[in-house]
């Protein structure tokens, strides 16, 4: 929020009551943003590293599904697209020309049209745990066609987890850290020890800062 002293400012120097809303809400926002930073700060500036134990391995790959579909559209018609069918067309302003004398305002005729275009419409998704059998791609439609109801595989994503042991003192589910890639992700066995910095405010694991091996790389085995 801004300070009263500004409010009362910005009012008496003739801003609109609604602006000067705006503005204050706007400070407010830039406020949250600022503190939130400040805490994520003094989160990482206040953490430590912990040594950890790996405890599984999780994975999931998807691919979007494109299909060619039919869409309207509008633009100038200089612009349209060559393989687009224009539905109709009228005329609308432009822009305004400088000249000597009075200006003159141009109109060019704008068009709204009809295009088969590629649109995501859907996504398959194959997950599992472990890394035997290692992680597979789903298998998308791929009609080999590219005229209207066609599809074809789309983007490609895959998320591949190190499940880490949180320590004694911060209770829950284990931490998943994303791996790069699967020779990564792999390269980590179950019992590994790793250092991970975990915030001193959230209790958070921060595993873009890095999950470190630990010499020696295996947890001790508990006795019976």
């Amino acid at each position: 929020m801004l300070p009263a002293g500004c409010t009362v400012l910005l009012a008496v120097i003739g801003l609109p009551l609604v602006v000067v809303a705006v503005l204050g809400a706007l400070g407010v926002v830039v406020g949250l943003i600022a503190v939130l930073l400040g805490m994520v700060a003094f989160d990482h500036t206040s953490g430590s590293q912990q040594v950890v134990e790996v405890v599984g391995h999780r994975w999931e790959r998807s691919i979007e599904v494109d299909e060619v579909r039919m869409e309207r559209d509008s633009d100038w018609c200089e612009d349209v697209p060559r393989n687009a069918e224009v539905v109709s067309r009228r005329e609308k302003f432009h822009h305004r020309e400088r000249r000597l004398g009075p200006d003159r305002d141009v109109y060019k005729e704008y068009c709204s049209y009809e295009e088969e275009v590629w649109k995501r419409v859907d996504s398959v998704k194959r997950s599992g745990k472990g890394t035997q059998p290692s992680p597979s791609w789903p298998v998308a439609p791929d009609d080999g066609c590219s005229f209207q109801g066609c599809q074809r595989p789309g983007k490609r994503r895959d998320k591949l987890e190190v499940l880490i042991k949180r320590p004694k003192k911060h209770k829950g589910d284990a931490w998943g850290c994303d791996m790069d890639s699967v020779h990564e992700w792999e390269s980590w066995k179950k019992g590994d020890q790793a250092k991970v910095l975990v915030g001193g405010l959230t209790g958070t694991a921060y595993c873009s800062a890095g999950l470190t091996r630990v010499k020696g790389g295996k947890a001790k085995k508990k006795k019976r």
